[in-house]
Parts: structure tokens; C-alpha cells; sequence
């Protein structure tokens, strides 16, 4: 009867040990899942911060070089003191004096840089219109000391970088 007592004590062993041994084992189980879940969350916030930081970079670089691009072209434009562009001043806003353009109007983008290395002549006549002029918003605000609306109704945009010219 003792034999048969440790028999059932034994079988009532091996169960517990099985159970463990089955709790172990979904525990290094979960533990395996969760590493590869970590990693793998790992690597994917690694590929954000890469990719933001890549994308942010190559924008800023795309953006230096236009402007290099952008300058070269005026400047080879400036030699030749070609016209950019005509602009019937009644057409855009007029406020206390000072005419308003959006800054992508023409086929150049002003920048605060740009605004004072061009010079503005009427459509009619040959005079060099005295202005000042400031970015704003994405506006380009120009403020004319010498035009005449009636006579001078519009203004040609030569570019003009060459200091000898003014």
C-alpha cells in the first residue's frame, strides 16, 4: 500500500513538475516573442528618425542649392540687364502708398536678398524708379518715391547686380 501511495505522490510530482516546466516554457516563450517585438519597434522608431532627419537634410540641401542656381541665373541675366517681367501696377493691391505683389507673381521668387539687387523702370520711358521694398509674408511690398500712376502706368523687373550700374 506504501508503494501505491508513492506512486500517487509521484504522478501528483510529475503533473507539478509538468506544470511548471509548462509555465517556464511559456514564459521563455513570451520572452522570445517580446524580444522580437522590441527589436522589431526598435528598428521601426529607428527608421522615423532616419527618415525625418534624411528627408530635412536633403530638403535644406535642395533648398541652398536653387538659391545658388537661382543666383547664378540672375547674375548671367544680369549682364545681359534683360526684362524679367512687366507689371500693370492698377492690377495689384495699393495701400497708403505702397503696392503689394504676391512674391511668386513672376517668373523669379523674391527674397529679402533679391529685393534690392533689382531695378524697377516704367513701361514707358527710360528713368530708374526710386523704391524701397520688403518681403513679408509671402508678399513683396514696394514702396516707389518718384512713380506716377497716370504716367508711368506700369514697371519693367530688370535684374541688376553689378554695382557700376546704379
Amino acid at each position: 500500500m506504501c508503494v501505491f501511495f508513492n506512486m500517487i505522490n509521484l504522478s501528483e510530482q510529475v503533473k507539478e513538475m509538468y506544470g511548471e516546466i509548462n509555465i517556464i516554457y511559456d514564459a521563455i516563450k513570451f520572452i522570445y516573442n517580446s524580444f522580437f517585438i522590441v527589436i522589431s519597434l526598435l528598428i521601426a522608431l529607428f527608421s522615423v528618425i532616419s527618415y525625418t532627419t534624411i528627408k530635412r537634410y536633403l530638403r535644406s540641401f535642395i533648398n541652398k542649392e536653387r538659391d545658388k542656381l537661382t543666383s547664378n541665373m540672375l547674375e548671367d541675366l544680369a549682364m545681359t540687364k534683360q526684362i524679367m517681367g512687366r507689371e500693370y501696377l492698377s492690377e495689384h493691391k495699393y495701400i497708403d502708398g505702397v503696392y503689394i505683389f504676391p512674391v511668386l507673381s513672376h517668373k523669379i521668387s523674391f527674397t529679402p536678398n533679391l529685393i534690392n539687387k533689382i531695378i524697377l523702370t516704367p513701361l514707358d520711358g527710360n528713368k530708374t524708379l526710386e523704391y524701397k521694398a520688403w518681403v513679408k509674408k509671402g508678399q513683396l511690398y514696394i514702396k516707389f518715391n518718384n512713380f506716377e500712376a497716370e504716367k508711368d502706368k506700369g514697371v519693367n523687373w530688370v535684374i541688376l547686380y553689378n554695382e557700376y550700374h546704379k
